[in-house]
Protein backbone atom coordinates (compact mmCIF):
# COMPACT_ATOMS: atom_id res chain seq x y z
CA UNK A 1 0.00 0.00 0.00
CA UNK A 2 1.19 3.70 -0.65
CA UNK A 3 1.28 6.75 1.42
CA UNK A 4 1.09 9.92 -1.13
CA UNK A 5 0.43 13.32 -0.35
CA UNK A 6 -2.26 14.55 -2.59
CA UNK A 7 -2.31 18.39 -3.44
CA UNK A 8 -4.69 20.72 -4.75
CA UNK A 9 -3.02 23.79 -6.27
CA UNK A 10 -6.25 25.87 -7.22
CA UNK A 11 -5.84 27.39 -11.21
CA UNK A 12 -7.63 29.98 -10.19
CA UNK A 13 -10.65 31.26 -7.72
CA UNK A 14 -12.70 28.38 -6.24
CA UNK A 15 -16.30 27.94 -4.70
CA UNK A 16 -16.90 25.46 -2.26
CA UNK A 17 -21.08 24.80 -1.96
CA UNK A 18 -23.26 25.39 0.78
CA UNK A 19 -26.80 24.53 2.14
CA UNK A 20 -28.29 27.95 0.57
CA UNK A 21 -28.13 28.32 -3.23
CA UNK A 22 -29.72 30.40 -6.27
CA UNK A 23 -32.97 28.57 -6.61
CA UNK A 24 -35.80 29.78 -8.85
CA UNK A 25 -39.33 29.24 -8.54
CA UNK A 26 -39.32 28.04 -12.12
CA UNK A 27 -37.06 25.61 -11.96
CA UNK A 28 -38.50 22.05 -11.21
CA UNK A 29 -35.52 21.44 -8.46
CA UNK A 30 -37.26 24.38 -6.54
CA UNK A 31 -37.94 23.37 -2.98
CA UNK A 32 -37.93 24.96 0.33
CA UNK A 33 -38.49 29.02 0.35
CA UNK A 34 -35.59 28.53 3.40
CA UNK A 35 -33.09 27.30 0.83
CA UNK A 36 -33.30 30.97 -1.46
CA UNK A 37 -30.52 33.09 -1.34
CA UNK A 38 -28.99 36.17 -3.24
CA UNK A 39 -25.77 36.46 -1.72
CA UNK A 40 -23.78 33.34 -1.33
CA UNK A 41 -20.20 32.77 0.10
CA UNK A 42 -17.96 29.75 -0.06
CA UNK A 43 -16.75 27.45 2.42
CA UNK A 44 -13.06 27.55 2.57
CA UNK A 45 -13.21 23.68 2.39
CA UNK A 46 -14.98 21.32 0.33
CA UNK A 47 -16.16 18.36 2.28
CA UNK A 48 -14.11 15.23 2.36
CA UNK A 49 -16.67 13.00 0.57
CA UNK A 50 -15.83 15.61 -2.77
CA UNK A 51 -12.48 14.87 -2.01
CA UNK A 52 -13.73 10.80 -2.15
CA UNK A 53 -15.82 11.55 -5.26
CA UNK A 54 -13.13 13.44 -7.05
CA UNK A 55 -10.41 10.47 -6.17
CA UNK A 56 -12.76 7.85 -7.57
CA UNK A 57 -13.56 9.33 -10.44
CA UNK A 58 -9.82 9.94 -10.85
CA UNK A 59 -9.16 6.00 -10.90
CA UNK A 60 -12.12 5.23 -13.76
CA UNK A 61 -10.02 8.36 -15.63
CA UNK A 62 -6.59 6.72 -15.66
CA UNK A 63 -7.83 3.06 -16.12
CA UNK A 64 -9.99 4.65 -19.13
CA UNK A 65 -13.47 3.06 -17.25
CA UNK A 66 -14.96 6.11 -17.84
CA UNK A 67 -17.90 5.73 -20.86
CA UNK A 68 -21.06 7.33 -21.58
CA UNK A 69 -22.80 4.06 -22.64
CA UNK A 70 -24.10 1.28 -20.71
CA UNK A 71 -21.44 -0.86 -18.63
CA UNK A 72 -21.21 -4.40 -19.04
CA UNK A 73 -21.35 -6.73 -16.06
CA UNK A 74 -17.54 -7.92 -16.30
CA UNK A 75 -17.27 -4.04 -16.53
CA UNK A 76 -19.25 -2.98 -13.09
CA UNK A 77 -17.21 -5.86 -11.22
CA UNK A 78 -13.87 -4.57 -12.33
CA UNK A 79 -15.35 -0.76 -11.47
CA UNK A 80 -16.40 -1.64 -8.44
CA UNK A 81 -13.21 -3.72 -7.53
CA UNK A 82 -11.78 -0.15 -8.36
CA UNK A 83 -13.63 2.33 -6.16
CA UNK A 84 -16.24 0.25 -4.60
CA UNK A 85 -19.77 -0.35 -5.05
CA UNK A 86 -21.36 3.51 -4.15
CA UNK A 87 -20.51 6.44 -3.43
CA UNK A 88 -20.27 7.92 0.91
CA UNK A 89 -23.60 7.04 2.51
CA UNK A 90 -23.16 8.68 6.50
CA UNK A 91 -25.41 5.53 7.74
CA UNK A 92 -23.52 2.63 6.52
CA UNK A 93 -21.17 1.12 9.47
CA UNK A 94 -18.21 0.86 6.95
CA UNK A 95 -18.12 1.05 3.11
CA UNK A 96 -15.70 -0.40 0.83
CA UNK A 97 -14.23 2.10 -1.90
CA UNK A 98 -11.97 0.01 -3.49
CA UNK A 99 -8.35 0.74 -3.98
CA UNK A 100 -8.73 3.60 -1.42
CA UNK A 101 -8.20 2.98 2.02
CA UNK A 102 -7.80 5.69 4.00
CA UNK A 103 -8.27 9.21 3.27
CA UNK A 104 -7.08 12.29 6.24
CA UNK A 105 -8.17 15.54 6.85
CA UNK A 106 -8.27 17.72 4.41
CA UNK A 107 -5.34 20.88 5.52
CA UNK A 108 -3.27 23.71 3.78
CA UNK A 109 0.07 23.31 2.26
CA UNK A 110 2.54 25.84 1.89
CA UNK A 111 4.50 24.55 -1.36
CA UNK A 112 7.28 26.67 -1.45
CA UNK A 113 8.26 25.86 2.65
CA UNK A 114 7.01 22.55 2.86
CA UNK A 115 4.73 23.73 5.60
CA UNK A 116 1.31 22.78 6.70
CA UNK A 117 -1.49 24.43 8.34
CA UNK A 118 -4.57 23.86 10.28
CA UNK A 119 -7.40 26.05 12.03
CA UNK A 120 -6.71 27.24 15.03
CA UNK A 121 -7.71 25.50 17.92
CA UNK A 122 -11.10 27.37 19.24
CA UNK A 123 -9.11 28.44 22.46
CA UNK A 124 -6.59 30.87 20.79
CA UNK A 125 -6.18 33.79 22.93
CA UNK A 126 -7.40 36.06 19.48
CA UNK A 127 -5.78 39.07 19.60
CA UNK A 128 -7.01 42.32 20.17
CA UNK A 129 -5.47 44.38 16.63
CA UNK A 130 -4.11 41.82 14.28
CA UNK A 131 -0.62 41.89 12.76
CA UNK A 132 0.80 44.22 15.21
CA UNK A 133 2.93 41.38 16.85
CA UNK A 134 4.03 37.82 15.64
CA UNK A 135 1.46 35.93 16.74
CA UNK A 136 1.15 32.08 18.43
CA UNK A 137 -1.10 30.07 19.38
CA UNK A 138 -2.01 31.00 23.11
CA UNK A 139 -4.42 28.78 24.69
CA UNK A 140 -7.42 30.57 27.16
CA UNK A 141 -5.58 29.85 30.49
CA UNK A 142 -8.59 28.21 32.60
CA UNK A 143 -9.52 29.30 36.74
CA UNK A 144 -8.11 26.51 38.51
CA UNK A 145 -9.78 27.92 41.45
CA UNK A 146 -13.31 28.32 40.62
CA UNK A 147 -16.28 26.43 39.46
CA UNK A 148 -19.32 27.29 37.84
CA UNK A 149 -22.38 25.11 38.16
CA UNK A 150 -23.61 24.03 34.84
CA UNK A 151 -26.98 21.62 33.96
CA UNK A 152 -23.99 19.56 32.86
CA UNK A 153 -22.15 19.57 36.01
CA UNK A 154 -19.91 21.53 37.44
CA UNK A 155 -16.59 23.33 35.49
CA UNK A 156 -13.37 25.49 35.60
CA UNK A 157 -13.85 28.77 33.62
CA UNK A 158 -11.54 30.41 31.75
CA UNK A 159 -10.21 33.43 33.06
CA UNK A 160 -11.87 36.33 31.80
CA UNK A 161 -10.26 39.54 30.67
CA UNK A 162 -10.14 42.86 32.64
CA UNK A 163 -8.21 44.54 30.48
CA UNK A 164 -9.06 44.36 26.42
CA UNK A 165 -5.87 43.39 24.67
CA UNK A 166 -3.83 41.89 27.86
CA UNK A 167 -3.32 38.61 28.48
CA UNK A 168 -4.06 34.77 27.49
CA UNK A 169 -7.75 35.33 29.01
CA UNK A 170 -10.72 34.67 27.37
CA UNK A 171 -12.53 38.33 25.95
CA UNK A 172 -16.08 37.58 24.79
CA UNK A 173 -15.79 40.87 22.89
CA UNK A 174 -12.98 39.72 20.62
CA UNK A 175 -14.32 36.49 20.57
CA UNK A 176 -13.87 33.20 18.99
CA UNK A 177 -10.20 32.98 16.43
CA UNK A 178 -10.94 31.91 12.63
CA UNK A 179 -6.99 31.90 11.66
CA UNK A 180 -4.89 29.09 10.75
CA UNK A 181 -1.82 27.78 12.62
CA UNK A 182 1.54 26.35 11.26
CA UNK A 183 2.07 23.12 12.31
CA UNK A 184 6.09 23.42 12.54
CA UNK A 185 6.70 26.86 13.83
CA UNK A 186 2.94 27.08 16.13
CA UNK A 187 2.95 30.50 14.74
CA UNK A 188 -0.79 31.75 14.03
CA UNK A 189 -1.65 33.45 9.80
CA UNK A 190 -4.87 35.32 9.98
CA UNK A 191 -7.27 33.57 7.47
CA UNK A 192 -7.34 36.97 5.47
CA UNK A 193 -3.55 36.27 4.30
CA UNK A 194 -4.56 33.01 3.16
CA UNK A 195 -8.21 33.41 1.79
CA UNK A 196 -8.55 36.50 -0.92
CA UNK A 197 -12.28 36.95 -1.17
CA UNK A 198 -13.30 37.66 -5.14
CA UNK A 199 -16.57 38.98 -5.80
CA UNK A 200 -18.86 38.18 -8.67
CA UNK A 201 -22.23 39.57 -9.45
CA UNK A 202 -24.63 38.49 -12.01
CA UNK A 203 -28.55 38.48 -13.16
CA UNK A 204 -30.48 35.48 -13.87
CA UNK A 205 -31.98 34.81 -17.26
CA UNK A 206 -35.54 35.40 -16.09
CA UNK A 207 -34.73 39.04 -15.20
CA UNK A 208 -37.01 39.29 -12.55
CA UNK A 209 -37.39 42.41 -9.73
CA UNK A 210 -35.43 39.57 -7.59
CA UNK A 211 -33.26 38.21 -10.56
CA UNK A 212 -29.99 39.82 -8.98
CA UNK A 213 -27.74 37.81 -6.85
CA UNK A 214 -24.04 37.79 -5.49
CA UNK A 215 -21.26 35.21 -4.84
CA UNK A 216 -18.30 35.89 -3.71
CA UNK A 217 -15.03 33.56 -4.45
CA UNK A 218 -11.94 33.03 -3.25
CA UNK A 219 -8.20 32.71 -4.16
CA UNK A 220 -5.36 30.91 -1.84
CA UNK A 221 -2.64 33.75 -1.74
CA UNK A 222 0.30 33.16 -3.68
CA UNK A 223 3.22 35.72 -2.70
CA UNK A 224 6.05 36.10 -4.15
CA UNK A 225 7.37 38.71 -1.95
CA UNK A 226 7.43 36.14 1.17
CA UNK A 227 7.85 32.99 -0.96
CA UNK A 228 4.37 31.44 -0.15
CA UNK A 229 2.08 29.43 -2.04
CA UNK A 230 -0.79 27.72 -0.20
CA UNK A 231 -3.05 24.77 -1.70
CA UNK A 232 -5.03 22.28 -0.48
CA UNK A 233 -3.46 19.22 0.70
CA UNK A 234 -4.37 15.62 2.08
CA UNK A 235 -3.28 12.02 2.78
CA UNK A 236 -4.29 9.16 1.42
CA UNK A 237 -3.00 5.39 1.61
CA UNK A 238 -3.75 3.61 -1.52
CA UNK A 239 -3.25 0.12 -3.54
CA UNK A 240 -3.88 2.00 -6.94
CA UNK A 241 -0.32 3.49 -8.21
CA UNK A 242 -1.86 7.63 -9.55
CA UNK A 243 -0.19 9.29 -12.39
CA UNK A 244 2.03 12.19 -10.55
CA UNK A 245 -0.41 15.29 -11.83
CA UNK A 246 -3.64 15.78 -13.89
CA UNK A 247 -6.51 18.46 -13.68
CA UNK A 248 -9.50 18.27 -11.60
CA UNK A 249 -12.91 19.93 -11.14
CA UNK A 250 -13.92 20.72 -7.71
CA UNK A 251 -16.91 22.75 -6.13
CA UNK A 252 -19.50 24.54 -7.78
CA UNK A 253 -19.00 26.66 -11.18
CA UNK A 254 -16.36 24.05 -12.33
CA UNK A 255 -13.64 25.31 -10.03
CA UNK A 256 -10.36 23.88 -11.29
CA UNK A 257 -7.61 22.73 -9.46
CA UNK A 258 -4.04 20.61 -10.41
CA UNK A 259 -3.95 17.51 -8.88
CA UNK A 260 -0.64 16.30 -7.63
CA UNK A 261 0.58 13.02 -6.35
CA UNK A 262 3.84 12.86 -4.06
CA UNK A 263 4.82 9.43 -2.69
CA UNK A 264 5.46 9.56 0.95
CA UNK A 265 7.06 7.48 3.46
CA UNK A 266 5.23 9.40 6.81
CA UNK A 267 1.62 9.82 7.16
CA UNK A 268 -0.87 12.09 8.61
CA UNK A 269 -0.69 10.39 12.06
CA UNK A 270 3.19 10.85 12.03
CA UNK A 271 2.47 14.88 11.15
CA UNK A 272 0.14 15.16 13.67
CA UNK A 273 2.31 13.85 15.98
CA UNK A 274 5.57 15.58 14.97
CA UNK A 275 3.63 18.74 15.59
CA UNK A 276 3.01 18.00 19.55
CA UNK A 277 -0.21 19.87 18.90
CA UNK A 278 -2.73 17.61 20.94
CA UNK A 279 -0.76 16.91 23.85
CA UNK A 280 -2.79 18.31 26.23
CA UNK A 281 -4.11 15.60 28.81
CA UNK A 282 -7.28 17.39 29.89
CA UNK A 283 -8.57 18.58 26.62
CA UNK A 284 -9.04 17.52 22.76
CA UNK A 285 -9.10 18.97 19.64
CA UNK A 286 -10.88 18.55 16.38
CA UNK A 287 -8.58 18.51 13.41
CA UNK A 288 -11.49 17.81 11.28
CA UNK A 289 -15.37 18.37 10.56
CA UNK A 290 -16.88 15.51 13.20
CA UNK A 291 -20.60 14.16 13.59
CA UNK A 292 -21.00 13.52 17.18
CA UNK A 293 -23.95 11.87 17.32
CA UNK A 294 -24.71 10.92 20.65
CA UNK A 295 -23.58 12.54 24.08
CA UNK A 296 -20.15 12.28 24.77
CA UNK A 297 -19.30 9.98 28.04
CA UNK A 298 -15.81 11.68 30.07
CA UNK A 299 -16.34 15.18 28.98
CA UNK A 300 -16.63 18.45 30.67
CA UNK A 301 -17.54 20.94 27.86
CA UNK A 302 -16.66 22.48 24.88
CA UNK A 303 -15.71 25.38 22.38
CA UNK A 304 -17.11 24.23 19.36
CA UNK A 305 -19.24 25.36 15.85
CA UNK A 306 -21.19 23.34 13.62
CA UNK A 307 -20.91 23.22 9.74
CA UNK A 308 -24.41 21.68 8.07
CA UNK A 309 -23.68 18.63 6.54
CA UNK A 310 -26.33 16.35 3.42
CA UNK A 311 -25.63 13.24 1.65
CA UNK A 312 -26.48 13.90 -2.01
CA UNK A 313 -27.93 11.08 -4.95
CA UNK A 314 -28.66 10.23 -8.03
CA UNK A 315 -32.11 11.37 -9.72
CA UNK A 316 -33.40 9.39 -12.53
CA UNK A 317 -32.56 12.26 -14.95
CA UNK A 318 -28.90 12.41 -13.92
CA UNK A 319 -29.10 15.21 -11.96
CA UNK A 320 -27.58 15.10 -8.11
CA UNK A 321 -30.24 15.94 -5.48
CA UNK A 322 -29.64 16.65 -2.07
CA UNK A 323 -31.31 14.17 0.52
CA UNK A 324 -33.72 15.57 2.64
CA UNK A 325 -32.19 14.32 6.04
CA UNK A 326 -29.51 17.28 6.85
CA UNK A 327 -26.61 16.86 9.60
CA UNK A 328 -24.69 19.14 11.67
CA UNK A 329 -21.14 18.23 12.57
CA UNK A 330 -18.71 20.14 14.78
CA UNK A 331 -16.71 22.27 12.91
CA UNK A 332 -12.68 21.86 12.70
CA UNK A 333 -10.77 23.08 15.46
CA UNK A 334 -13.35 22.50 18.07
CA UNK A 335 -12.23 21.75 21.28
CA UNK A 336 -13.60 19.12 24.08
CA UNK A 337 -12.58 19.65 27.75
CA UNK A 338 -12.25 16.03 29.82
CA UNK A 339 -12.53 14.97 32.80
CA UNK A 340 -9.47 13.33 34.44
CA UNK A 341 -8.47 10.31 33.15
CA UNK A 342 -10.87 10.38 30.14
CA UNK A 343 -9.29 11.70 26.97
CA UNK A 344 -8.52 8.14 25.04
CA UNK A 345 -12.24 7.17 26.38
CA UNK A 346 -13.33 9.94 24.51
CA UNK A 347 -11.40 10.16 21.57
CA UNK A 348 -12.32 6.56 20.80
CA UNK A 349 -15.95 7.27 21.04
CA UNK A 350 -15.44 10.01 18.53
CA UNK A 351 -13.46 7.81 16.09
CA UNK A 352 -15.92 4.72 17.00
CA UNK A 353 -17.79 5.48 13.46
CA UNK A 354 -15.01 4.01 11.16
CA UNK A 355 -17.46 4.60 7.95
CA UNK A 356 -16.58 8.65 8.31
CA UNK A 357 -13.31 8.05 10.17
CA UNK A 358 -11.71 6.57 6.73
CA UNK A 359 -12.63 9.54 4.37
CA UNK A 360 -11.19 12.18 6.65
CA UNK A 361 -14.03 12.99 9.50
CA UNK A 362 -13.89 12.63 13.09
CA UNK A 363 -10.04 13.26 13.31
CA UNK A 364 -9.40 13.81 17.34
CA UNK A 365 -6.47 14.23 18.99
Amino acid sequence: MKTYLVRLRPLGEFFFGAEKGFIDSRRDDFTKQDDITYYLQSRQFPQQTSLLGMLRKEILIQTAKIKSDNYSKDELAEIKKLIGAKSFCLDDVRQDFGYLNEISPLILYDSKKGQFYLPVPKDHKKPYKSGETKERYTPFKLNEKSMINTNFGPIQPFFVTKKVGEGNEYDPKIGLSEDFINLDTKDVVSKDKIFIPFEKIGINKYKTDDAYYKQVFYHLRRDTNDNAEFEFAFFLKTNYEFSEKSTVYLGKERSTFQLIFEEREKDFDALIKQSKLGGSPDKIILVSDSYIETPLEGISWSINESITFRNFSWRGNGKMIPNEKKYNFWKRGSVIYVKKGCKNKVISQIRANKNLYQIGYNYAI
